[in-house]
């Protein structure tokens, strides 16, 4: 591969890595989002108190809704650990390819200056 060739490919991985990199960003907004309107969904249940409610069906369904809100807070908080590590090996991988075909560019050109 020529030199250009090979700037070529390091703006595509850089353009591919801006991509990676605002998708990354966009769902963890999103996920930020739907874990605020969960906790806002448990802020106003504190304001019913389990003492006040007689019906044992409604209790339970108080509990139910307060566990399940726990529940895929945590399994957002997972997805979103899960998220962060394959977007840093990601991350890792754009680099190394870049820093590979730099290293190219930098042979071909020492090579030039020696002929």
């Amino acid at each position: 591969m020529g030199t250009k060739e090979l700037e070529d490919a390091i703006r595509n991985i850089r353009k591919e890595q801006e991509q990676r990199q605002d998708d990354y960003n966009e769902a963890i907004k999103l996920n930020n989002s739907v874990l605020d309107m969960i906790d806002d969904s448990r802020h106003h249940m504190s304001f019913v108190s389990e003492e006040f409610i007689d019906d044992p069906e409604l209790l339970e369904i108080y509990y139910d809704r307060r566990n399940m809100a726990n529940k895929m807070i945590m399994e957002i908080e997972d997805s979103m650990s899960e998220m962060k590590r394959k977007y840093a090996k990601d991350m890792e991988g754009f680099d190394r390819k870049i820093n590979e075909l730099g290293k190219q560019i930098k042979d071909s050109s020492d090579d030039l200056k020696m002929e």
